[in-house]
């Protein structure tokens, strides 16, 4: 899986940004990270110097068709794409492709903030020795989940229902198939009202948007009744992982029952209950 998206920049300095990322590349070995046909990963102590791409309008089509949709070949570095694709004069293009494998939502984020320090011509704060990918998975590897959590899990195992059966249009070549992202944003106005209305059935938005999902499924779905992986950020457990990049995501199988057509609040209420005792179990891994 990976994050495809675009910046317009009006008169940047590429030699600036090319600098900056090598920089982020020096500084953060998850960028210097190539996946194994086995599942490892083996980081490259010293990644080559990095260098920009710099294309032509004409091209920017075929560049979106090939990044947002093709997955990185295995075993090649880097893990992440950024081009610039000269549009007019100097305004520019920046396709930018991020591999899941090596970095969170917490990790894009830092990224862009020390990019732009860097983009700066500014130095970042010096942390070494900075902790390693390694030594953090060595760790979570030696840290056994709670017995409650073991046994609340376990025993709920068995009456797992199994995924959304959506409808699939067949094709004689699998590798035809593509993710289409379909998305819509709500205005101020629109936010504060959707708020107000989860505080008034008394559920987070968070747990309301997650019964919108289930819903949403249900109506394409022949099963009302299947489970969803709802993917966890909880950085807590790892102390001084804030500045490092890596993907620290978990998964939480959470179970969707859409049987008895209950209205939307009762729905939302008791997917909130499910979330909040899953939540307090979240220490043995859905993965």
């Amino acid at each position: 899986a990976h994050v495809y998206f675009e910046l317009e920049v009006q008169s940047p300095d590429l030699a600036a940004i090319e600098r900056a990322i090598n920089g982020l590349i020096e500084r953060h070995e998850a960028l210097r990270t190539l996946p194994a046909e086995d599942g490892s990963q083996r980081v490259l102590a010293a990644a080559p110097h990095w260098e920009l791409p710099v294309h032509e309008r004409a091209e920017l089509a075929e560049i979106r068709r090939s990044l947002a949709h093709s997955a990185t070949p295995g075993e090649q570095w880097p893990l992440f794409h950024v081009s610039a694709v000269r549009l007019d004069g100097e305004r520019y293009c920046f396709p930018v492709k991020f591999d899941l494998l090596i970095g969170d939502l917490h990790a894009m984020r830092l990224l862009v903030k020390e990019f732009l320090t860097l983009y700066a011509g500014n130095s970042l704060p010096d942390s070494h020795p900075r902790p390693s990918l390694r030594q953090f998975a060595e760790a979570g590897m030696q840290t056994l989940p709670s017995t409650d959590a073991s046994a609340y899990w376990l025993n709920r195992l068995p009456a797992f229902p199994p995924a959304p059966e959506l409808p699939v249009r067949l094709s004689e070549n699998v590798e035809d198939r593509e993710f289409v992202r379909r998305q819509g944003r709500l205005g101020a106005a629109q936010t504060q009202l959707f708020e107000a209305r989860c505080r008034a059935i008394g559920v987070s938005p968070s747990a309301a948007l997650v019964a919108l999902y289930g819903a949403v499924l249900a109506t394409w779905s022949t099963n009302t009744r299947f489970t969803v992986n709802l993917p966890i950020l909880d950085r807590s457990s790892n102390p001084g992982s804030d500045s490092v990049v890596g993907d620290f995501t978990s998964v939480l199988p959470v179970v969707m029952d859409l049987t008895d057509g209950d209205s939307f609040a009762a729905l939302a209420a008791a997917t909130q209950r499910q979330l909040w005792l899953d939540l307090q179990h979240a220490s043995f891994s859905g993965i």
